[in-house]
């Protein structure tokens, strides 16, 4: 098992008599947070006022995108910070119309249950308590429970109560769901239509347009983007079928391909390189044709208004 101790010398000297074991916001801190503290504390002095500006337009968004690659999203405008969960929450409820639909366990910790709680009281809040226990059984309870269109997801990664660790965040937000009947794992069966019924429990077109859903969906698609761009270096690459008509998507699809290629390639512009079919649902039946068309008459045009 690696070793962390090396990153926690300071406060390792102070308790060298007996073992730390506290969790939440009880644990030692690293010996990075005095350096942090102190570059803090050294651009108070040197900055003045101008300080806002390196905080807003340099420490944060850094801060942010650290967040956004530990949690592999292509969206580190997303990842927000706050002082205490009350703000954390407050913030982000303020932007969800109420009531709120909240999923969430019967172990979170007292300062987002209270306010669960009050919300309630409040009216302002419907809240699903999924139960810990059984623990064996927790991730795929809590993935069926995801399922319902909820507009905020709150899980800890470690419930305070129990220590218990949930084990497989993928498998408990659906992305371990493979449909293909042929396949270990392809992207036929991750990202079709079918797929995602069985990962959510709903088609996608009844699920809400900021359901989780769409971003691991992007997240999928790019990758066999990403696949296709280093196998083949096509001109361009056209996204079919159903899934692919989700208003937004597309936006999405070129977002997480923007980030995976790194621009790696001397590639077009992501909005000309990745493109939806200009026949929409019809391009599939109506490319049909036209080949049928073509091996009977090889003269004839080849655009479907020729």
């Amino acid at each position: 098992m690696k070793s962390y101790k090396s990153l926690f010398g300071t406060a390792l000297a102070h308790i060298s008599a007996h073992r730390h074991a506290a969790a939440h916001s009880h644990h030692l801190r690293p010996d990075v947070v005095r350096e942090a503290a102190h570059a803090c504390l050294e651009d108070t002095f040197r900055l003045a006022d101008l300080k806002w500006q390196k905080f807003l337009g340099e420490v944060y968004p850094r801060a942010q995108g650290h967040v956004a690659r530990l949690l592999g999203t292509a969206q580190p405008e997303n990842v927000v910070f706050a002082a205490s969960t009350h703000e954390l929450l407050v913030r982000v409820l303020s932007c969800c119309p109420a009531p709120l639909r909240i999923l969430t366990t019967d172990s979170e910790f007292h300062s987002a249950a209270r306010q669960f709680r009050r919300l309630e009281e409040a009216q302002r809040a419907r809240v699903t308590r999924v139960p810990a226990e059984p623990f064996d059984s927790f991730a795929e309870r809590f993935a069926a429970a995801a399922s319902g269109g909820h507009e905020l997801v709150f899980l800890s990664h470690v419930f305070f109560d129990s220590g218990y660790v949930v084990p497989d965040l993928d498998a408990a937000f659906g992305k371990a769901v493979n449909v293909c009947p042929f396949h270990e794992s392809c992207l036929e069966g991750r990202a079709s239509g079918p797929a995602i019924e069985a990962r959510w429990g709903l088609p996608g077109h009844e699920l809400p347009d900021r359901h989780p859903a769409w971003e691991l969906e992007a997240k999928y698609l790019a990758l066999g983007c990403l696949n296709l761009t280093a196998a083949w270096s096509p001109d361009l690459i056209i996204l079919g079928g159903g899934v692919s008509q989700k208003a937004g998507l597309i936006e999405g699809v070129r977002r997480e391909f923007t980030v995976l290629t790194g621009n790696y390639w001397s590639l077009p512009a992501p909005e000309d390189y990745l493109r939806l079919p200009e026949l929409d649902q019809q391009a599939g039946i109506v490319g049909a044709l036209l080949l049928a068309r073509r091996r009977l008459t090889p003269n004839a045009p080849v655009t479907p208004t020729g």
